[in-house]
C-alpha cells in the first residue's frame, strides 16, 4: 500500500511526470530503504496522501481528520527526536519533509524557509543563519533540532573552518556558551582562555573525542 500511494501520489506525478508507474515505485521502494520516515513524511502534503495507508483493520472506524492529528503528531515526536540535516535538504529537495515537523515550523513556514534557501544558494554554515530566515521566535523553537553536519564541508575547507560542532547536537544556540565552558572544565582549562571562541570550540571537538571527562565535572555548579 505504502509503495502504491507513494508512486501514483501527486508528489511523485509531480516530480516524475514522465516516468511510468513502475519506475516511479521503484524509485519508492529505494528512498523507503535508504530513508523510511522521510519518504513517509512526504506523504503528508495538502492532498493528506499519508490516510490513505491501510495501517489498521479498524481504521475506517477513525475519522479522516482524528487519524490526520494523531498520525502529525507521530511524525512530530520522531522528527524532533532525531532532528533534521538541512543542507541535506537543499541538496537533496525531496528529503526536506520532514522540515514541517520541526517544533516551530509547520507545513507553510517550511516551505518558506526552502524556498529562501534555494533562492540564496549555497549551504547553510550556522544555525545563526536561520534567524534572519524564519524570524526570532520561531528560530527559538527550531534551531535544537536543525543539524549543520560537516560531511558537507568535506570539499569546501574554508567553509569547514567556520563551523561549530554544537549545530550537530541537541544544545540549543542559547546554551552554546554554558556548553563550551563545561567542555573546558571538564578538559581542566584555564579560565582566561575561554574567551577564545575558536580555542572553545576545540575544546568541544576533544570532549566530543572523549566524553568520558564530562564524568569528572561538577554538575551542580552549572545549575545556578
Amino acid at each position: 500500500a505504502v509503495v502504491s500511494t507513494q508512486s501514483t501520489g501527486e508528489r511523485a506525478v509531480s516530480e516524475f511526470p514522465d516516468y511510468s508507474p513502475n519506475l516511479r515505485m521503484a524509485i519508492s521502494i529505494g528512498r523507503r530503504i535508504q530513508d523510511p520516515l522521510t519518504e513517509l513524511a512526504g506523504l503528508c502534503n495538502d492532498s493528506h496522501e499519508i490516510t490513505l495507508l491501510r495501517l489498521h483493520p479498524l481504521q475506517e472506524m477513525v475519522s479522516k481528520e482524528r487519524l490526520l492529528r494523531y498520525l502529525h503528531r507521530g511524525f512530530i515526536n520522531v522528527v524532533n527526536g532525531v532532528g533534521v540535516d538541512i543542507n541535506r535538504m537543499i541538496s537533496h529537495k525531496h528529503t526536506s519533509s520532514t522540515l514541517q515537523f520541526v517544533a516551530g515550523m509547520g507545513s507553510r513556514k517550511a516551505e518558506a524557509l526552502l524556498a529562501a534557501l534555494y533562492k540564496r544558494g549555497g549551504k547553510v554554515v550556522s544555525r545563526f543563519e536561520l534567524s534572519d530566515l524564519v524570524g526570532a521566535k520561531i528560530f527559538q523553537n527550531c534551531a535544537g533540532f536543525i543539524q549543520i553536519r560537516e560531511k558537507h564541508f568535506r570539499m569546501g575547507l574554508s567553509a569547514n573552518e567556520d563551523l561549530d560542532p554544537l549545530d550537530d547536537t541537541r544544545v540549543h544556540p542559547e546554551d552554546y556558551q554554558l556548553a563550551r565552558k563545561m567542555a573546558a572544565d571538564a578538559l581542566d582549562k584555564e579560565s582566561q582562555q575561554q574567551q577564545d571562541q575558536e580555542l572553545m570550540i576545540s575544546y568541544i571537538y576533544d570532549i566530543m573525542r572523549r566524553p568520558r571527562k564530562l564524568e569528572d565535572i561538577d554538575l551542580d555548579a552549572f545549575a545556578t
